[in-house]
């Protein structure tokens, strides 16, 4: 099925605007975009919405290094829809907030993989 500006054409006949259809006699135009690629290649752009959250790993052996010599176990790795990821801590109050990175708080250094056996 394709969706096009007039109705929703079970077979798609091109992707043209404006096509004459030998069948009907109708104009028809089919909806297309561009491909989701980076410019030049393509010129989709997302507008609408801050970055998501769509995965949740576990953290398990990971931590967040500081400055000061401390280290953090992290709770889970997250990725956002946009490809990016980081590493969670609990807070302060001892609540877990995923859209809080670990190296958002002050003195991060870096992320180390930390052998407990």
């Amino acid at each position: 099925m394709t969706n096009t500006t007039n109705s929703v054409q079970g077979v798609p006949r091109g992707v043209v605007e404006g096509v004459e259809d030998d069948a009907t006699y109708q104009r028809r135009v089919t909806n297309t975009s561009d491909i989701y690629e980076l410019p030049p290649q393509g010129t989709m752009i997302v507008e609408d919405e801050e970055p998501e959250v769509v995965h949740v790993l576990p953290g398990d052996g990971w931590h967040a290094l500081f400055e000061d010599g401390h280290h953090e176990p992290l709770v889970c790795w997250v990725v956002m829809d946009h490809g990016g990821t980081y590493g969670v801590v609990p807070q302060e109050d001892g609540t877990i907030d995923v859209n809080k990175s670990a190296f958002s708080k002050e003195g991060f250094k870096r992320y180390e993989r930390i052998n407990n056996g």
